[in-house]
């Protein structure tokens, strides 16, 4: 037995496989049943008892661990835990990130104490176990080659004969690249099946022994997945897209990137082969139409694409009023949530002799005066713009846009964003529209014309496509630059936009967000207040926070990627913010993303209270989606430092409670009137003053006040709508913000996700070019 007081130093290499035991002095007498079974198998046990024990492991125990299995190539890991250790999956995903997710993990719940027969007994399950698990995982892959498709469905149809009981059933996948039909017309049907054998070899080689993989008759890669349940399924099948991904195969002489398109479904008693495989072949049609990298699972209640493109089609003026009427009620839910059944709560705890209203009233303060602590510390952060990092030597290399855009709702605009993005002053440049639309529009004919005139312009129509994720995501086939910047179809980069994003790249970046700044300011007061809102968003929060908390986040359009780590990363057209989603999940990964306050693009804001509410609702809703998604799991990311997790905790969980806790005012106001019988002379003065002024005045004057001090100079000579912008956010505006996120969160949890795109006027784009260029 080798037990490693520092777990990071190497054992013999050439003394049998080796198993790591993690927390061996959780519990002595299992350790030792455990280190005297394996040897009597030929198996060295390496005891790691200092290394995740009891508990969670913090940032070191994590990396300790990791690292003793990566150096001792173990086998298999058997983790001795206390109820409170942290869950198991997070092991695996550390181990995932070194290309070890196979890697068979076994908990072992502590607690034999010093009974040694019952040690001993537990010990033989454990290492049954782990024998078990060894010998069906891939040790074994030698000789694996493709088999026919006809061997494939006999194999499927004898795993759904007689399963044994507690065996998961056989899962087949379908595993195809969304560039095949690309390839066939611009280089042949050569080049396409020469680019699926690549496919095909990487399922091969990473095929293990309870895996067989084979082509259909269209070239698709079928894999068959024996004994393995969903969560391994999604993880086995990430791994494959991931290695996919990651390739650059010449293909007819061109290198090629290659984007998998992968689905999946489980067989089920009397399922037939040949079904399954039509599940499975559904779900791949859904998973091209995404193109986020994920493995798509068929469930039952999947639809055919024409039952898809029939509800797309439905009527959008009674979606619209069904919306609305569904927002009113929704808005009255919250006010039951918030305000009604706060007040009964508080007044039926009086009746019952156990007052909480004290109680609550101060969680109201303190939590404001956290709140507006950290925006003075946003803003006072924000101050301090980091330096531009110095231009590396040598040329910049070749670069690209994507234009995302959705006709004909972008139509008016999509032109002249098209011309200024090309009148960057960055020499290589590729620029791509990737866009949809319900039918051919006329302004398809202006950008054909622009396309003839500047072979820079590759104009990209994605088909099926019903979300700027998927626009995006369908372009990075085409994108043939090093960075690649992300616009919508309003944007207007400034021409050195690229110089300043590339700097950023050379020097370690992965994603480099730039400054928003609102054009049409001038179109209505709805549009002048948004533009003073952004000032405080790019000319506060992200600065601020990037400097305060250590991380920036993409914040969809104005943003640059190095185009290796787009690919990688992807956007998600199941989240409504898929901007947000892939900064989390980069930054969860250990990326880096950096803002640059002197990046800036253009843009339009609505013109119209109901076009606010409409984008502002979509944004809350998608926020709400990224903390239930992401929450949990960023707090055990081991990349993270301290600070970055406290950024994440506020910036998820933390803004997401700030609604409902403001709102808790109006209760405890009435609460106090109710305890007076409504004499207003009777209730406490202090009550009232922070009611009445703390709450409404904890945020506005210190947003205003820092997006003044931040603000472009076009801004700046507009004193007049920071004080509307501050009036605004004292009496209203701030409540309005609040009441879109608690309506939001409504939405998400009742299921709701439907949304109606911002319109853009053509008329806003007669912006004045002194206005662009400052």
């Amino acid at each position: 037995m080798d037990t490693y007081p520092d777990p990071v130093r190497r054992a013999p290499a050439d003394s049998g496989p080796a198993v790591v035991v993690l927390g061996g002095g959780v519990d002595p007498a299992l350790t030792h049943a455990l280190t005297s079974r394996f040897a009597r198998l030929g198996a060295r046990a390496v005891v790691a008892s200092a290394v995740s024990g009891p508990g969670v492991p913090d940032d070191d125990g994590w990396r300790a661990a990791v690292a003793l299995v990566r150096d001792e190539h173990a086998a298999a890991v058997v983790w001795v835990v206390r109820d409170d250790a942290a869950p198991v999956h997070v092991l695996g995903r550390r181990l995932a990130a070194l290309g070890l997710r196979e890697l068979p993990v076994v908990a072992v719940p502590a607690g034999a104490g010093d009974d040694d027969l019952a040690a001993r007994e537990r010990a033989r399950q454990v290492v049954s176990s782990v024998v078990r698990r060894v010998e069906e995982g891939p040790s074994v892959r030698a000789g694996r080659v493709l088999v026919s498709e006809s061997e494939l469905r006999a194999e499927v149809e004898r795993e759904g004969r007689a399963p044994e009981p507690g065996r998961p059933r056989a899962a087949v996948a379908v595993i195809d690249i969304a560039e095949r039909e690309a390839l066939r017309r611009r280089l042949g049907g050569h080049a396409a099946e020469e680019a699926l054998q690549v496919v095909a070899g990487v399922v091969v080689d990473a095929a293990v022994v309870t895996e067989l993989a084979a082509r259909d008759a269209r070239g698709r890669v079928l894999l068959l997945l024996k004994d393995r349940d969903d969560a391994w399924v999604e993880h086995r099948l990430a791994e494959l897209s991931a290695r996919l991904t990651s390739l650059a195969p010449e293909v007819a002489g061109e290198t090629v990137h290659l984007t998998p398109v992968v689905g999946w479904a489980r067989s089920e008693p009397g399922l037939r082969p040949a079904s399954l495989l039509g599940r499975a072949v559904a779900a791949h049609d859904l998973a091209g139409e995404e193109l986020d990298l994920r493995a798509r699972s068929w469930h039952a209640g999947m639809e055919p694409e024409g039952e898809r493109a029939a509800r797309r089609r439905s009527p959008r003026l009674r979606r619209l009023r069904r919306r609305r009427t569904t927002a009113t009620l929704q808005l009255a839910l919250t006010v039951l949530l918030g305000v009604v059944l706060p007040f009964v709560g508080l007044v039926v705890a009086d009746r019952l002799g156990h007052p909480v209203a004290d109680v609550v009233f101060g969680v109201v303060v303190v939590f404001m005066g956290v709140t507006t602590l950290s925006l003075w510390l946003e803003g006072l952060f924000s101050l301090r713009r980091p330096r531009l990092p110095a231009a590396p030597p040598g040329p910049a290399p070749r670069m690209s846009a994507v234009v995302a855009a959705y006709l004909p709702n972008e139509a008016a605009t999509v032109v002249e964003t098209l011309r200024s993005v090309l009148s960057s002053d960055q020499r290589d440049l590729q620029v791509v529209l990737a866009y949809n639309r319900p039918h051919r529009l006329p302004v398809e004919d202006v950008l054909e014309d622009l396309a003839r005139t500047d072979p820079r312009l590759l104009l990209l129509c994605v088909e099926g496509s019903t979300s700027k994720a998927q626009n995006v995501n369908a372009a990075l086939a085409h994108v043939t630059g090093e960075v690649v910047g992300v616009f919508d179809a309003d944007h207007h980069p400034a021409p050195d936009a690229f110089d300043r994003a590339w700097r950023w790249i050379a020097d370690g970046a992965d994603v480099v967000q730039g400054r928003c700044v609102v054009r049409n300011g001038d179109a209505s007061l709805t549009a002048r207040l948004v533009a003073v809102e952004f000032e405080n968003i790019y000319g506060v929060s992200h600065p601020g926070r990037s400097r305060l908390h250590g991380f920036a986040v993409f914040g969809g359009s104005n943003g640059y990627w190095r185009t290796a780590v787009l690919r990688r990363v992807r956007l998600r057209s199941t989240m409504l913010t898929e901007d947000i989603d892939s900064s989390v999940r980069l930054i969860s990964d250990g990326g880096r993303i950096v803002y640059d306050a002197g990046l800036v693009s253009h843009e339009l804001a609505p013109t119209s209270p109901g076009a606010l509410w409409w984008q502002r609702l979509r944004w809350a809703q998608g926020w709400f989606q990224v903390t239930r998604r992401h929450a949990r799991s960023v707090g055990n990311t081991v990349p993270l430092a301290r600070r970055q997790r406290i950024g994440m905790f506020y910036l998820l969980r933390w803004r997401e409670m700030a609604p409902w806790v403001g709102q808790l005012s109006l209760p405890l106001a009435l609460h106090a009137l109710w305890r007076v019988d409504g004499d207003l002379a009777q209730v406490p003065v202090t009550t009232v003053l922070v009611l009445a002024v703390l709450v409404p005045l904890s945020t506005a004057p210190a947003q205003t006040f820092f997006a003044w001090l931040n603000a472009t100079p076009a801004l700046r000579r507009r004193p007049l709508w920071f004080v509307g912008y501050l009036l605004a956010g004292m009496f209203f505006y701030t409540e309005f913000r609040n009441a879109v996120a608690r309506v939001a969160h409504v939405r998400e949890l009742t299921g709701a996700h439907d949304w109606i795109v911002t319109p853009r006027s053509g008329r806003a784009l007669a912006a004045p070019a002194a206005r662009r260029a400052a």
